[in-house]
């Protein structure tokens, strides 16, 4: 069965990591412009601000109107973008203006690119989706590269106008080829407002998560600039950006890995404590390669919000651009405020406490905040945020057993040595037998958590309209999971699926 069109996720790839590239790069080195000086929160810090005030527009229009919105950012905002970029290098517009139509306004554009080629990319199968996905921050990684190794503002201004439009273009032809039959270009907001807000509800933690990692990104920005640390810190950006979607899909072509956020956060809050304990005390070389660290755990959690973006998306059938522009507005907004409290650090002096002691423990406390409105406010472990998970390519419909054939179905090597991994440790609890079984079929032929759940209350006798209730989602979202359930299942009824299930032996 083939899983991917090549062409179709190589040049979505391509436009994708177009925009993306532009959206940082015009926000971090923007310095090729004529930028007003004397501004208190700089170039940069002003970015930032554009970069909340699309994402929070974003997310209001699309809980209003996601159809005029979809035009809006595919057809209107970067032909306004392009001429913008054309009209701030003519020799008479200089100063304010030229930052306006060179830095404010392609900005904005740059990143409506981001969220339409988003919204494209997630209407696909969820397999495509992720692979284009991963393959554009590796696509990126290279356009950055080539874009910072010219100087000089007519060049880089002729690059950024030929990056834009070419990705405007290749947009235009995948719009085209989209699916709006597809739950996530159907389900509004007004219409199933409790499938958005339990899909918020699933990721909102790990949101959160990343945005703690955005906070001291952030700082560690403002403490760079003007300084030889940057340059280690876009390296360590860069450099996670491409290596971490690499190894994602070399592992995904040969088993399934799950991951969540959570856990990732957790692992490093004391590491970072400590370092951030430090920060008063280290300068020169150790400070450069903690922060070169911090932002490659930043690029690598960053990546990952995005994937569950799109697995959150696909489950909930909601509108991939909500999940989007509501993960970028916590990060952006969180990056902002590390920004500011570096700015706002030398006035610490004042009361003889360092820059680096005031910087230290605002840091400290964001952290805790995080950690408590997480965790201590929603203690249950029950209320589990959703796993980052690639289920394995190497598992396909022709290594399954075919569930007409008589006798059990048993488990592969893998999930063999999986069981017995799992002998002394922690087992999870099944609600019966039928989860137990769903569980298990689920692993066999690499079933995603929501097409297990599906599968399990098909087979305690839910229709598709109680599915739907059980699991706040629409009942065209049931059935799209139920179509890709059968397709993986290889049968065709209900009376396959139960004859499938009652297959295993207790």
């Amino acid at each position: 069965m083939k899983l991917f069109d090549v062409g179709k996720v190589v040049s979505s790839s391509i436009g994708m990591a177009a925009a993306m590239s532009l959206s940082s790069l015009f926000l971090w080195k923007s310095d090729w412009l004529s930028v007003p000086s004397g501004a208190f929160y700089g170039s940069h810090g002003v970015g930032i601000a554009i970069g909340v005030v699309v994402r929070a527009v974003a997310m209001l229009w699309c809980t209003l109107s996601r159809r005029s919105l979809r035009h809006f950012g595919m057809g209107v905002v970067p032909c306004v973008a392009l001429a913008s970029l054309l009209v701030s290098g003519l020799p008479m517009v200089e100063g304010t203006a030229q930052w306006v139509l060179g830095i404010a306004i392609p900005v904005a554009g740059s990143y409506a690119l981001v969220f339409s080629w988003f919204y494209v990319i997630s209407l696909r199968d969820i397999e495509v989706s992720l692979m284009t996905l991963l393959l554009a921050w590796v696509v990126s990684f290279f356009a950055r590269t080539f874009f910072e190794s010219f100087t000089g503002a007519a060049v880089t201004l002729a690059i950024s106008t030929a990056l834009m439009a070419a990705s405007w273009i290749l947009l235009l032809a995948q719009n085209r080829q989209i699916d709006l039959a597809s739950p996530m270009a159907t389900c509004s907001f007004a219409d199933n407002r409790v499938s958005y807000i339990h899909g918020l509800g699933s990721f909102w933690r790990s949101v959160l998560y990343c945005g703690a990692f955005a906070f001291l990104g952030g700082v560690v920005r403002f403490l760079s600039i003007d300084t030889t640390a940057m340059t280690f810190v876009n390296y360590g950006s860069a450099l996670a950006g491409l290596f971490a979607p690499i190894a994602l899909m070399l592992l995904w072509r040969f088993r399934t890995v799950r991951y969540t956020i959570d856990g990732v956060f957790r692992l490093a809050f004391p590491l970072i404590v400590v370092a951030l304990g430090a920060l008063p005390f280290a300068y020169g070389t150790p400070l450069v390669v903690a922060a070169a660290l911090l932002y490659m755990i930043y690029s690598f959690l960053s990546l990952s919000v995005q994937i569950l973006a799109v697995q959150v998306s696909h489950d909930y059938g909601i509108d991939p651009v909500f999940c989007l522009s509501f993960q970028t507005l916590v990060c952006v907004a969180a990056q902002g405020l590390g920004y500011l409290l570096g700015a706002l650090a030398p006035c610490g002096t004042a009361f003889d406490v360092s820059p680096y002691a005031v910087i230290a423990l605002g840091s400290v406390c964001f952290l805790a905040l995080v950690l408590y409105g997480t965790r201590a406010l929603h203690p249950s472990r029950s209320e589990t945020s959703r796993p980052i998970e690639f289920l394995s390519l190497a598992r396909t419909r022709e290594g399954a057993t075919d569930p007409a054939s008589d006798g059990a179905i048993d488990l592969d090597a893998d999930d063999a040595i999986a069981e017995e991994a799992l002998g002394d440790a922690e087992q999870p609890h099944y609600e019966d037998k039928t989860a137990l079984r769903c569980d298990l079929i689920g692993r066999k032929y690499a079933l995603s958590q929501r097409e297990i759940e599906v599968m399990a209350l098909v087979a305690r006798g839910h229709t598709i309209s109680s599915i739907a209730t059980e699991l706040f989602i629409s009942d065209n979202t049931v059935k799209t999971h139920l179509r890709r359930l059968y397709q993986k299942l290889d049968i065709h009824k209900k009376q396959e699926l139960f004859a499938l299930i009652n297959s295993y032996v207790d």
